[in-house]
């Protein structure tokens, strides 16, 4: 090290650290900080006197200064080499007359094996030899009056030289002291009680000239390298090729080394993680919120996601969205689109298993027709909810996408085409309730079907292969052969007794059109039979008191209320 470096920041840091003035009154000790721990023999040690005076008297216990205790001033500043005797030392300043002290210094020698008073700070010479052979006008200023100006640098003065510091300023982004050539911003050249020379510990050195964002870092959640005191995990203090002098090659690495780098483990990654802009969402020092977001979860993910946000003023809210959007989404990245998360094995049920993960606890029954289901709804086996819910909010109850019947139409097209054209409706229907019927998740009945209805269009007859008929309808219907629940009957016999409670019976369906059709009391205009498309016009016509069909199943019959026809 060049023998100019050795005095450098003495004077400046007394200035823009400690907050001395050279408008000295008194002669002052300034240097080194008083009660230091030495483990060298000799220290340098420096003062400030008031202009115009000449002459310094020094008191001293304990150790002697080399030159005598009495020394000439030169424009305003004197120093002097001490050497220091084992245990305390006591260095006094006296007034111009000679009398009291104006200023003592405390300095302790001895191994760091000894016993060192806790009240001494060990003191970090800086290449101690140059220290005490170096002048203060190698490196200071002084202005023509002959006013000192210690905390002025000679322009040529620079700790980046081949044979200290060469690396510094050569990088992207430089602090700013660095970027200036100011090194004793934030080092005491001369040493320190800190290390590495630094003029305050920790994060009191960098809110010296960082007050304004003081407020970042506190908060209800503090970064533990904050909480620590430890800024320097995470920035180089002098120079990096990344922005902010973080000192990993990304910022995503720098967060990766404390919280694992796992982006490549998911198929699905957050925009901002698939970036590796983690303070998108982040602060990196402090927050009001959990994991040092930005805002409340739902606030944060609303800045990029505006689109989203309209939804939420919907009638219908889906619950978990007052919880916060990471109930059902990873926030970072998970092998489901849209980052969805999934907690159990739900057998490739795809989307599903996040929904189930919930809806398994509210709703147990559901789920294990979900899960178990014979026949299962196409977008359900799809692992496909949102083909029929809305995740987020709706207009519609259950965060439907549009009113029930509407939504089924979207895929049963031929329901759209018949239902609102035709004057009768069945009354599940008319009132566009398709779940009275149908489980629209899954069962284990044909067509989704609540209860049992037979698939077959003949078929012995028994009262629970109807279950879904009479669930509305009364029994009698097929029960009771004299039953007038009906009005198809011929005299007094019920003929939905005859076609349907028989070894050989007819299913509903095999007369009755069950969403809706063109004739009153649902009468098909075709049966159909056989599994080849094959269907049989009925020729329904009916009479005040009765009516007719001409079908395939049998010979053209009639039939009549009042009075009775004999076939």
């Amino acid at each position: 090290m060049k023998r100019n470096f050795g005095i450098l920041l003495g004077f400046f840091l007394l200035l823009t650290f400690a907050g001395v003035s050279f408008a000295q009154n008194e002669p002052e000790l300034v240097y080194p900080a008083d009660h230091s721990y030495l483990s060298e023999k000799k220290v340098r040690v420096i003062g400030l006197v008031p202009v115009g005076q000449q002459q310094v008297t020094l008191a001293v216990e304990g150790g002697k200064i080399v030159g005598g205790n009495t020394l000439t001033a030169d424009k305003g500043a004197f120093t002097f080499i001490f050497k220091l005797a084992k245990g305390a030392n006591r260095i006094s300043v006296m007034k111009q007359d000679g009398s009291g002290a104006t200023s003592s210094l405390n300095l302790f020698y001895g191994s760091a094996s000894g016993d060192i008073p806790s009240s001494y700070v060990p003191y970090r010479a800086h290449e101690s030899s140059p220290e005490l052979t170096a002048n203060c006008e190698d490196c200071h200023l002084f202005r023509r009056q002959g006013t000192p100006a210690y905390n002025r640098l000679k322009p040529e003065t620079t700790c980046s030289t081949q044979d200290c510091h060469p690396d510094f300023a050569q990088k992207k982004y430089l602090h700013g002291p660095i970027g200036v050539g100011s090194c004793t911003g934030c080092h005491n050249p001369h040493g320190s009680v800190q290390d590495v020379f630094l003029a305050r510990k920790g994060k009191a050195l960098c809110f010296s000239c960082h007050s304004d964002e003081g407020e970042m870092f506190t908060g209800k959640t503090v970064h533990q390298p904050v909480a620590d005191d430890d800024c320097l995990s995470c920035h180089d203090p002098h120079q990096s090729d990344v922005r902010f002098q973080l000192k990993s090659a990304s910022q995503e690495a720098l967060c990766g080394e404390c919280h694992g780098d796992d982006r490549s483990q998911h198929k699905y990654l957050h925009g901002p993680v698939g970036t590796g802009n983690c303070v998108a969402c982040h602060n990196p020092h402090a927050s009001n919120h959990a994991s040092l977001l930005h805002e409340q979860e739902k606030d944060l993910c609303f800045l990029c996601h505006q689109d989203r946000k309209e939804e939420f003023s919907r009638k219908y809210v889906h619950a978990p969205i007052e919880e916060g959007c990471g109930v059902c989404h990873e926030p970072h990245g998970s092998e489901t689109r849209h980052q969805l998360k999934s907690t159990i094995d739900m057998k490739g049920y795809g989307q599903t298993a996040p929904c189930l993960s919930c809806h398994m606890e509210l709703n147990p029954e559901l789920s294990r027709n979900i899960l178990n289901a014979k026949v299962g709804h196409k977008p359900v086996r799809e692992g496909n909810c949102t083909a029929c819910h809305t995740p987020h909010a709706s207009n519609f109850e259950y965060q439907l996408k549009a009113p029930v019947q509407e939504l089924c139409f979207t895929c049963h097209l031929e329901m759209a085409e018949v239902v609102p054209k035709s004057p009768y409706k069945h009354g599940p229907v008319a009132t566009n309730d398709c779940a009275v019927c149908h489980n629209v998740h899954g069962e284990a009945h044909t067509k989704l079907l609540s209860s049992d209805f037979p698939a077959d269009f003949y078929t012995s007859y028994a009262t629970e292969k109807y279950a879904i008929c009479f669930d509305c309808h009364n029994d009698t219907v097929a029960l009771d052969k004299w039953s007038k629940e009906t009005q198809f009957r011929n005299g007094n016999r019920n003929l939905h007794f005859l076609h349907v409670n028989r070894q050989k019976g007819r299913n509903c369906k095999a007369c009755h059109e069950v969403h809706a059709g063109n004739q009153e009391r649902h009468i098909r205009e075709n049966i159909p039979f056989g599994n080849k498309g094959w269907s049989y016009p009925i020729q329904y016509t009916a009479t005040e008191t009765g009516g007719g069909c001409i079908v395939g199943c049998h010979r053209p019959l009639e039939y009549d209320r009042k009075k009775a026809i004999k076939y």
